[in-house]
């Protein structure tokens, strides 16, 4: 693809800014990593597109920070194994109520010595809080399938009204193995819920997954979660909130800066093994560029470079051949003769 467009508009970016976007990924819970070891499952691909836009990227030990680092603009939290704490999720829950951006990719993920409950992470509570619920399930849509893979790996071509899915209309979006990220029932006050990605309507969350893991054929009952099924959502807090996180606000006082988290039920699709399908690059820049508040950016997608065949006939090459190597240096012959003709006037 075509990035000269964006590489232009983050070029200016880069100059009119006063700093380039801080992105911080969490470790200590066996996240995805984003060096340049350049794993499947890493997201190095991830980072790399990241500061192709004008960000810089670090690793953050969130374990016994008393908050989020001064300066961070984004926290991603890619693909964790193992349960965050309670004091990080408090940590979390204070960045995201004073503005703070954040995108979660967590996957399907036993814990250990359990089979048939998929882990929240320690983030159930933190999600319930912005109005989504992380779902116990595996996401299948018989409709939406690869030739040749398992009843896990769907593509979605649904999607609804919001910036992250904008230039996203018609393309499809691949995901490995994805868990669904639902909307909760009760609206929570002060949050702006937007599922963005969906199944088609025959799609499902299979919740019976000690079936599907022996069988490999999942049949769709009364306990699953019912289709269209939500693959990624997006949350924004409302604009009025004061700019105090426990809502005591001055008279006068000026809202506070909008939170903006997106959240996916899986990582694997933009892993460096997966970024490269369908849109699935397209996906990310925009959720990440939406979460930054880069509008400008969201806007612009990568262009396929046009290809253009030019086909000659033999007397189209034999005019060319009389214009270029006959006529025009006959004329700049003529051309020469003519001006020493003059001066010698």
């Amino acid at each position: 693809s075509f990035r000269g467009e964006q590489e232009f508009t983050s070029a200016i970016l880069s100059v009119t800014q006063a700093k380039a976007p801080k992105v911080l990924f969490t470790s200590g819970h066996g996240e995805r990593k984003f060096d340049a070891a350049r794993s499947r499952e890493g997201f190095y691909e991830v980072a790399e597109s990241l500061k192709a836009d004008n960000c810089t990227v670090e690793e953050w030990a969130s374990l016994g920070a008393a908050g989020v680092p001064e300066g961070a603009d984004l926290v991603v939290v890619a693909g964790p194994r193992t349960p965050f704490t309670e004091p990080e999720r408090d940590v979390l829950k204070k960045y995201l109520d004073a503005g703070g951006r954040a995108l979660f990719f967590l996957d399907v993920e036993f814990p250990p010595g359990m089979s048939s409950t998929l882990s929240d992470f320690g983030l159930g509570p933190l999600l319930a809080s912005l109005g989504l619920k992380l779902d116990s399930d595996v996401v299948v849509d018989p409709k939406n399938t690869l030739p040749g893979m398992g009843a896990e790996t769907v593509f979605a071509k649904s999607f609804r009204s919001h910036p992250v899915t904008k230039l996203l209309a018609g393309l499809p979006v691949v995901f490995p193995l994805a868990r669904s990220v639902s909307v909760t029932q009760a609206p929570v006050p002060g949050w702006k819920v937007t599922p963005l990605v969906e199944t088609s309507p025959e799609g499902w969350g299979e919740t019976n997954l000690k079936d599907l893991e022996k069988s490999g054929r999942p049949k769709k009952d009364d306990n699953d979660v019912k289709g269209p099924v939500s693959l990624a959502a997006a949350v924004e807090s409302d604009e009025s909130r004061p700019s105090v996180p426990d809502g005591s606000a001055k008279a006068g006082e000026a809202p506070k800066k909008k939170a903006r988290v997106v959240v996916f039920g899986d990582a694997d699709w933009a892993s460096n093994a997966g970024i490269a399908n369908a849109a699935n690059r397209l996906l990310l820049s925009s959720a990440v560029n939406w979460a930054l508040e880069r509008e400008s950016l969201v806007a612009i997608p990568p262009k396929n470079a046009d290809q253009v065949a030019v086909t000659l006939t033999r007397r189209d090459i034999g005019q060319v051949a009389f214009v270029v190597l006959l006529l025009m240096p006959l004329a700049a012959v003529a051309m020469g003769i003519a001006i020493w003709a003059r001066r010698r006037k």
